[in-house]
């Protein structure tokens, strides 16, 4: 009976979503963008007194964006795990109805 699934490819499809290897994967692209938002920072008084106001609230965006950025990697991660554990399962229930099907 021919398989509509391959494994190896579900498992693959999980792995790229994470992989490092050739840093093409969405991860880690989005480690790389999680890098950037320290480095926006600005002092409180960067521009002045005046200034405090925009200051502060564009700290609190920059805040908002890594929060947002290592929730999204997280997201990925467990996608791939997620992913592994269809394959698991699809291993398993192949086992046991071949199991069934040799019993009748």
């Amino acid at each position: 009976m021919p398989r509509i699934h391959h494994l190896s490819a579900i498992r693959a499809l999980g792995d790229a979503l994470t992989g490092d290897s050739d840093g093409t994967s969405p991860a880690s692209h989005l480690y790389d963008a999680g890098s950037m938002p320290p480095n926006m920072r600005i002092g409180a008084f960067a521009m002045g007194v005046l200034g405090l106001p925009l200051a502060l609230v564009h700290d609190k965006i920059v805040g908002d964006a890594e929060s947002a950025v290592t929730y999204a990697i997280a997201g990925l991660h467990e996608h791939r795990d997620r992913l592994h554990g269809v394959a698991g399962n699809i291993e398993i229930a192949d086992k046991r109805n071949e199991e069934y099907v040799r019993r009748i």
